[in-house]
C-alpha cells in the first residue's frame, strides 16, 4: 500500500494512483543488439519506502559483466492541461549525456559519488521542464535506472545468429561470418577459421571434414 506525503494536493494524488503501476518499485529486462538490457524502477512519491542509492547498487552489484548505467526521471507536473504524469524516457530524458561505465567495484564507487553530488531527488533543483511552458514540478514521482549489460563477446563463436552490426561494418574486423556464397556459416568451426586466418592470412586452404 502506497503512503503518500499528507502535503500532496488531492489532485497529484488521484494522478499517482491512476499511473501507479509505472510508478511503483519493480525490475524489468529484455534483450537488445549488445546484450541484456534492465530497467530498475524505483518510487518517490511513496513517504513509507523513502528511495536510498545504495539500494539500487544492493541490486546491481553482483552482476558479473561490464554493464553501462544511466538514469531519468518522472514527475507529476502542472500546466496548463491540469495535473500529469510525466514519465521518464532512456531516449530523450536520461540525466547523463552519456552513460556511466562500470567495470569494477571502484567504480560503482565512483558511481555513487558522482549520484549523490548532483543532488537529483531535492525537487527544488527541478525548474520548470520547457521554458516556453508554464509547467510546475509538483512532486518526483519515480526514478528509473537504465542498465544496460554488455555480455561477453566469445559468445559469438560458433554461434549461428547475427552479430551486432559494429563487428560486420567495421573494416579492420574480419567476422568470418559467411562463406563465398554468401551463407552463414552454421557448423560451429569459426575458431579454426580464425587460426588459420592468423596464420595464412586466407581462407582459401580451409576445407572442414566431418569427424566420426
Amino acid at each position: 500500500m502506497i503512503v503518500l506525503s499528507p502535503l500532496l494536493p488531492d489532485d497529484a494524488k488521484a494522478v499517482i494512483l491512476l499511473n501507479y503501476s509505472k510508478i511503483s518499485t519493480q525490475i524489468s529486462q529484455h534483450r537488445c543488439d549488445d546484450g541484456i538490457a534492465k530497467l530498475f524502477t524505483f518510487t518517490l512519491c511513496d513517504t513509507d519506502e523513502p528511495f536510498e542509492i545504495t539500494m539500487f547498487i544492493n541490486a546491481i552489484k553482483s552482476i558479473p559483466n561490464r554493464f553501462k548505467i544511466n538514469f531519468a526521471l518522472g514527475f507529476i507536473l502542472r500546466d496548463e492541461v491540469g495535473i500529469r504524469y510525466f514519465h521518464p524516457s532512456e531516449h530523450n530524458g536520461c540525466v547523463w549525456k552519456s552513460a556511466f561505465d562500470i567495470s569494477s567495484g571502484s567504480d560503482l564507487t565512483r558511481f555513487k559519488t558522482k549520484f549523490e553530488a548532483g543532488n537529483w531527488l531535492d525537487i527544488s533543483s527541478h525548474p520548470p521542464l520547457r521554458s516556453n511552458t508554464k509547467s510546475v514540478v509538483i512532486c518526483l514521482a519515480n526514478i528509473c535506472f537504465y542498465v544496460s549489460i554488455i555480455e561477453n563477446n566469445f559468445q559469438y563463436v560458433g554461434c549461428p545468429r547475427n552479430i551486432p552490426l559494429y563487428f560486420t561494418e567495421t573494416r579492420s574486423i574480419f567476422t568470418l561470418t559467411k562463406n563465398k556464397k554468401g551463407r552463414p556459416y552454421t557448423d560451429k568451426l569459426c575458431f579454426f577459421r580464425c587460426l588459420i586466418c592468423a596464420r595464412e592470412h586466407t581462407m582459401a586452404g580451409f576445407r572442414p571434414r566431418r569427424i566420426s
